[in-house]
């Protein structure tokens, strides 16, 4: 239900946009507040040591009057008129933060149980504030030169194929540990 029209200024547009999304989908709905500051996309890779932190991607926005967050359909539909509104890159990020986002991202990986590859959105607010705007455990694949997958993936060496060849090894590993605790029962 994320649309251009889901941001709002006041309490009369937030209550009209709530009901509205009420009666669209008919479920509850939840609001949140909008974090302005820099947008990552964070993949967490399990390897045999455990999870991975693969360099960030940043989304980057141009310059306009409109917030900066994606909708859905700019992001991959080719005939919205804000479909090239933003783009995607690798993250410049100081060593502080690439510590923070490090602890952060492995932590968040471990809490939910996640297995084998995440991505994490995030935002950085003042580049202090980091704040997760929603832990994916199932995200999208693509070899997309655009995509954040794919742009972290390459920003270490892998391939499209080598990237999906480590989520199958990690869950081969899993299920060759399954298999030795129940050969050892």
């Amino acid at each position: 239900g994320i649309e251009k029209t889901s941001f709002v200024k006041n309490e009369n547009e937030l209550v009209r946009v709530v009901q509205d999304r009420i009666k669209r989908f008919r479920q509850e709905v939840y609001a949140e507040e909008f974090i302005k500051g820099r947008e990552f996309q964070i993949t967490v890779l399990e390897k045999e040591k455990g999870p991975v932190m693969l360099p960030a991607a940043e989304i980057v926005y141009k310059s306009t009057n409109q917030p900066e967050f994606l909708t859905f359909s700019e992001r991959w539909n080719e005939y919205d008129p804000d479909y090239l509104r933003s783009n995607t890159v690798l993250a410049l990020l100081s060593q502080e933060q690439l510590i923070q986002f490090e602890a952060i991202s492995k932590r968040t990986f471990h809490q939910l149980g996640f297995r084998d590859f995440t991505r994490i959105d995030a935002r950085l607010k003042n580049d202090q504030e980091f704040f997760i705007l929603e832990a994916n455990p199932n995200p999208g694949l693509d070899d997309d030169e655009l995509y954040s997958m794919t742009i972290s993936a390459k920003a270490v060496g892998l391939t499209f194929p080598d990237f999906i060849w480590e989520i199958v090894a990690s869950c081969l590993r899993r299920f060759m540990r399954k298999e030795e605790t129940v050969l050892m029962s």
